[in-house]
């Protein structure tokens, strides 16, 4: 007889934990841009001149029950919220660069948009997740990462035992129609 350890069935996750003492995760870290070198020829020899690559940059990051306005940021939502809107400014984010934003419950991915950027470098971007279920209860977390660097992680909590669980999946655009 196998005693091997059974896992958790797919599209299952364990039972709702109760409410932690919760606390925003910190703000990711922008890093320093990074220095790359170009090559000026010259008739005597060739010459090298540090010419900046801007690193992706990812700030002011919001999670609003309605569209932000600048003056309704939460970390924290009741039970059986339906939509979050999210907001935030960025830049250095070059065209066409792989970006990826998952949403995940306490570890598990519940979406992930996967394409290429298809917005400007630099500006504001807004999006709004769904469950007309209403969302799990528990700790969310959503990240982005640019060309495979992590850019921004951020937590927020929804309140209750609400444990309806049907994950969106993986969507290769970067915005939802």
């Amino acid at each position: 007889m196998d005693k091997s350890p059974v896992g958790t069935p797919p599209n299952q996750v364990p039972p709702t934990v109760v409410k932690p003492t919760f606390t925003p995760a910190p703000p990711t870290k922008t890093p320093e841009p990074t220095v790359a070198m170009a090559v000026v020829q010259s008739s005597t020899a060739d010459i090298l001149i540090p010419s900046p690559t801007a690193t992706p940059k990812i700030w002011d990051v919001s999670f609003c029950a309605e569209p932000c306005n600048g003056k309704n940021k939460t970390y924290i939502f009741p039970e059986r919220t339906t939509r979050i809107y999210m907001q935030w400014q960025y830049e250095n984010i070059p065209p066409n660069a792989h970006y990826v934003r998952s949403w995940s419950w306490e570890g598990n991915e519940w979406v992930r948009y996967d394409c290429n950027w298809d917005g400007p470098q630099t500006g504001e971007d807004s999006v709004i997740l769904k469950e007309p279920q209403g969302l799990r209860s528990g700790t969310w977390e959503v990240t982005i990462a640019i060309e495979d660097d992590l850019v921004m992680r951020e937590r927020l909590f929804i309140e209750g035992n609400w444990d309806y669980w049907a994950p969106a999946g993986v969507y290769y655009v970067c915005h939802k129609p």
